[in-house]
């Protein structure tokens, strides 16, 4: 980075100039690790497997999540008759199931989500992701912006590492777009600023949120299951609770950026 914009250099010896660097390059981000901006969290003691299987029964684009004692359990829809797995339990037992056969793992998730979609069938490789709450100290840096899983990594636990990652992009494109057209410098710190400011509050909000349900759902025992049952019974019951929660975790209040608002810039 410089003063007049900052210089991309690849591997192979090309060079890109631009005023901007945007970082949307994962959990691992190069960027993120150049600019020097650290990470902070924790391991969860969970990890994710994943996979595709095919059903007997169509799914009529249903999503469907369940909450189980090692973790929830998400079936989303594919086209066709097949659907995305994604089954969160105790890293041990995930490690087991990971690497047992198809039989096993089959008869397992079979046994987890019951008969409603028919038989299961494989429909696609399997993959493990150990779990992770990892936050940036830092959204942006010098010339440079973090979006996504290079700003934020999160308990899958309600899906909402996506929604976060939509909402950075349209708070950033906000910022670019708004100082572009007053003829301003994309880059200077002050529209990164309110980028920054825009996304942290938010960002940290979620982050405890699904924290917080995440060692909920883990907790084990009467007490906790108890506690887990009167909360979705009380949101279950109050549907504007319910209409506010969801518009919430969608990123689509009043508050939110106008891209998410479905308006133009």
């Amino acid at each position: 980075p410089g003063r007049a914009g900052v210089a991309a250099r690849f591997a192979g010896g090309d060079e890109i100039r631009a005023a901007l660097v945007v970082a949307a390059d994962g959990a691992g981000s190069a960027l993120r690790r150049g600019a020097r901006i650290a990470s902070r969290g924790w391991d969860y003691d969970a990890a994710s497997l994943l996979t595709t299987v095919a059903l007997e029964q169509p799914h009529d684009g249903r999503a469907v999540q369940h909450f189980l004692e090692g973790g929830p359990l998400a079936l989303l829809p594919l086209p066709g008759r097949r659907a995305s797995v994604i089954w969160t339990e105790r890293r041990l037992a995930a490690r087991r199931l990971h690497e047992a056969g198809d039989a096993v793992f089959l008869a397992t998730l079979q046994a987890r989500l019951g008969d409603r979609f028919g038989t299961l069938a494989p429909a696609g490789g399997r993959a493990m992701q150990p779990l992770r709450l990892q936050v940036a100290a830092a959204m942006t840096g010098e010339r440079l912006a973090l979006i996504g899983d290079a700003a934020h990594v999160l308990h899958p636990l309600a899906g909402q590492g996506l929604n976060l990652g939509f909402a950075d992009v349209a708070a950033l494109a906000e910022a670019v777009v708004d100082a572009a057209r007053l003829g301003q410098d994309v880059g200077a710190m002050d529209v990164l600023a309110a980028y920054r400011s825009r996304r942290r509050f938010d960002v940290m909000t979620m982050v405890a949120a699904t924290d917080g349900l995440a060692r909920l759902f883990a907790a084990r025992g009467a007490k906790a299951r108890a506690l887990r049952d009167a909360g979705m019974g009380l949101v279950d019951r109050a549907p504007r609770l319910k209409d506010r929660i969801v518009e919430a975790a969608a990123g689509v209040g009043a508050a939110a950026p106008r891209l998410l608002r479905g308006e133009a810039l």
